[in-house]
């Protein structure tokens, strides 16, 4: 009989938190020591429709940053998944990615940061991934203070679903957008949003409610890393991870590398590797890099 693979992740503990609009938050905090070194903490933002486990890379940044002393947060935004359960008040609600809109990370950020700061700790870093990573770059530019942030694989976004909307539906993103807010509707689409690639593991439609749909593409969000339409000049105190041979890349016409090399500012550090969206076949270095950078920003481990 074939083996089954399994694994085990470094010993964590699970979070449970309540964002300002009651919502539970969930997710697993990796500390060095249980209850001690608590200055540094990362907080790890997942991608379109992701939650805080599925990616096997957790482990790793999990493993790697704590055993340099870094505690480590992975958490479920509101919207996790495509469609989950909540309870608010007494009440069952349906939340996720397909459902919630996209605004609702900042609450999520805050409510954790929070959280964070009463049990001892005092210096932030905002990681994220793939959408993670408009993300964190939106809640830097509405909170009220700028914490340095880790961009892991940044996509263009709006070339994405550009991508989408012309080969699967012959229109325009502003003239799909148009078309749902002429003539609305509070079913469940498979149509209009998604991933278009020659690759078969990254060609699939993403299931989304109009309402959940329009609150990213209607975003400053959606155009962060869109070179052409972007509102960046810079981003200081970040670390760009960018995957060469990851397959949302070929849906730009552009060199995204030189986007995001010319937006890298104060206190920033980009750096390439030849790996897909998740790292694969280079995750050390990655993990490596990340490491250094926390160490770097915070100024804690000198």
């Amino acid at each position: 009989m074939t083996r089954r693979s399994a694994s085990l992740s470094r010993p964590c503990r699970l979070v449970r938190s309540v964002s300002g609009g009651g919502h539970p938050i969930h997710g697993a905090l990796f500390e060095p020591e249980l209850g001690e070194n608590r200055g540094v903490v990362v907080l790890h933002s997942h991608g379109t429709l992701g939650n805080f486990y599925f990616n096997p890379f957790i482990d790793e940044f999990a493993r790697f940053y704590c055993e340099n002393g870094i505690s480590f947060l992975t958490f479920n935004h509101l919207t996790h998944d495509a469609m989950a359960e909540s309870e608010i008040n007494g009440k069952l609600e349906y939340i996720g990615g397909s459902v919630s809109d996209f605004s609702s990370c900042l609450d999520d950020f805050e409510a954790l940061r929070d959280f964070l700061g009463e049990i001892g700790y005092q210096h932030f870093i905002m990681q994220g991934h793939s959408l993670g990573c408009e993300r964190v770059i939106l809640d830097r530019q509405k909170a009220s203070k700028s914490w340095p942030v880790i961009l892991l694989a940044p996509v263009n976004s709006y070339a994405t679903q550009h991508a989408w909307c012309t080969e699967r539906l012959g229109l325009t993103v502003n003239e799909l957008t148009e078309r749902i807010l002429t003539n609305p509707s509070d079913a469940l689409r498979t149509d209009i949003y998604g991933s278009p690639s020659s690759d078969p593991e990254w060609d699939y439609h993403i299931p989304v409610f109009e309402s959940a749909y329009l609150s990213f593409v209607q975003s400053e969000a959606f155009f962060y890393f869109s070179p052409e339409r972007t509102s960046l000049t810079s981003i200081d105190e970040a670390l760009v991870i960018f995957s060469k041979k990851d397959a949302f890349h070929s849906l730009y016409d552009g060199d995204l590398q030189d986007f995001f090399r010319s937006v890298v500012g104060v206190g920033s550090k980009f750096k390439a590797f030849d790996c897909n969206h998740d790292f694969e076949g280079r995750m050390n270095s990655v993990c490596e890099a990340c490491v250094a950078f926390v160490k770097e920003r915070t100024g804690v481990f000198d």
